[in-house]
């Protein structure tokens, strides 16, 4: 840098000889965060005083102070929301009057990945004071192949205006650490695995969140929330996936859908563990969930998270397109047939004048041609009142019976989980080996002393381990598994 505080690229690595002259000040040194494939090990979120403000924050002390603490206010709400997140920011006093929040991880991210959970962190931070503005670094989704992106000063440097030192600061007393290598040395960097559960948060909290659109007080920062818009422009090797975990439980209105129409239910299942759906059963499945308020589309969004082919832009314009009448049961049944056969589509509802069925009858919706009507007082369950309308009225006798099918379909197959268990047993016993070969199927048993597991995963390649003590079947790659009680006596 020269007296002008300027910077002068160079296209070249850094050496020992340039970090010891940026940490002794001779020379301050900037990084472009951007890689020449359009990724980043790295975000950082620069927080700053505005210039209109800088007069008065040169002039008067007493200005100064309360700026250094709006500064340090905001500072801490940014790293808070990253923690949250699951980010371990750095906090950097950037040597002026601002601070720069460090992110990493663990391997190069796509830009536009970076700057979506940038958008998300501003928007859910909110309204910025006028006194203040934000940067982010990157800047930019895609850089072109002869442009460098924005240049972002190293920490441990001299800033040359001021002549003192940015050092990384205590995020709660903002002072500086005392040993400012071991913070270097001791940073945690987010795994990939981590950075995906991040996109999924952020398409659930595009629901209800108004996306991040920068005030004239942010400057450079015109980005959304989306995380998936030209997402074919990402390299095939550097797109991520978006992971949304389904809960264990859902809201009632779900539950009391999907406990009442076995189709949807089956929707719900062959996503979690076919990881595909055919068209008319997304169809379906979004045409009956996004009727549910904001939480039916975050569980749309949970349960196709599941599918191979997900996209959360994909998935928010079809919940667009699904009109104010929720699908009816009629409409369904003509959509996807195999799924509604007689024992798994037999609803009974009693509806009020001028409603009709739809599996979000269940959830005490009564849809009309005219508007939609929710009940939020429902009665009892009851085959003969009359009065009782939709819900689980009339549909009582229908769960409980399917309810008790299915414990006794759980106990035979806990007798021929148990017969199978003795039969496998019983292999070990009479080899007396530890390994046996099945040329036949392709399978490999590993066995192993006393009474421990069996752990059935089913795929492609067979093989049965109990190694350790642990007798595990294993058949392939992990699509689906289960544990069974085993041993060798």
């Amino acid at each position: 840098m020269g007296k002008n505080w300027g910077y002068i690229p160079e296209r070249r690595e850094i050496t020992p000889d340039d970090i010891r002259m940026h940490i002794s000040g001779s020379k301050t040194l900037g990084i472009y965060v951007t890689e020449v494939n359009n990724t980043s090990s790295l975000m950082v979120l620069d927080l700053d005083i505005r210039k209109p403000f800088m007069k008065k924050y040169v002039q008067d002390p007493e200005e100064r102070i309360r700026l250094n603490e709006l500064v340090k206010t905001n500072g801490k709400r940014i790293v808070d929301l990253c923690i949250e997140s699951g980010f371990s920011p750095l906090v950097e006093s950037s040597g002026n009057k601002g601070l720069h929040i460090w992110l990493f991880s663990e391997e190069p991210i796509a830009c536009r990945y970076w700057r979506s959970v940038g958008a998300w962190l501003l928007n859910k931070l909110g309204a910025v004071p006028e006194e203040l503005s934000w940067e982010m670094f990157p800047k930019q989704d895609f850089v072109p192949e002869d442009g460098l992106g924005n240049l972002v000063k190293l920490p441990l440097g001299t800033h040359q205006k001021t002549g003192r030192q940015s050092l990384f600061v205590d995020s709660e007393t903002f002072e500086p650490y005392e040993d400012q290598m071991a913070v270097i040395k001791n940073v945690v960097k987010l795994t990939k695995q981590a950075f995906e559960s991040i996109l999924g948060t952020i398409t659930i909290d595009s629901f209800s969140k108004t996306v991040y659109t920068p005030s004239s007080s942010s400057k450079n920062l015109t980005i959304k929330e989306s995380i998936n818009s030209n997402y074919n422009d990402v390299p095939e090797n550097l797109k991520i996936d978006v992971k949304i975990p389904l809960p264990e439980r859902n809201i009632m209105e779900v539950e009391q859908v999907l406990a009442g129409c076995k189709p949807m239910w089956l929707i719900m299942e062959k996503a979690k563990n076919e990881h595909t759906l055919e068209a008319n059963e997304k169809h379906a499945f979004i045409y009956t969930f996004a009727n549910i308020g904001e939480e039916g589309k975050v569980f749309i969004h949970q349960v196709m998270n599941q599918l191979d082919d997900y996209n959360p832009d994909v998935v928010n314009q079809m919940i667009k397109a699904v009109p104010p009448n929720p699908s009816g049961c009629n409409k369904i049944r003509k959509r996807i047939p195999h799924l509604c056969t007689s024992d798994c589509c037999n609803c009974q509802f009693r509806l009020p004048d001028g409603s009709y069925a739809s599996p979000v009858v269940h959830a005490g919706i009564f849809p009309s041609m005219q508007n939609v009507t929710k009940s939020f007082v429902q009665k009892p369950a009851s085959l003969s009142d009359s009065d009782s309308f939709g819900g689980e009225s009339g549909n009582i006798d229908r769960l409980m019976t399917e309810y008790a099918k299915v414990n006794l379909e759980i106990e035979q197959l806990r007798s021929r989980a148990s017969l199978l268990r003795r039969q496998i047993n019983k292999i070990f016993n009479d080899s007396g080996k530890d390994t046996i070969e099945s040329a036949g199927n392709n399978v490999t048993i590993l066995g192993g002393g006393g009474a421990d597991s069996i752990k059935v995963t089913s795929g492609i390649k067979n093989s049965i381990d109990g190694g350790d003590g642990n007798d595990k079947i294993i058949l392939g790659d992990e699509i689906a598994q289960s544990t069974i009680n085993a041993g060798k006596g």
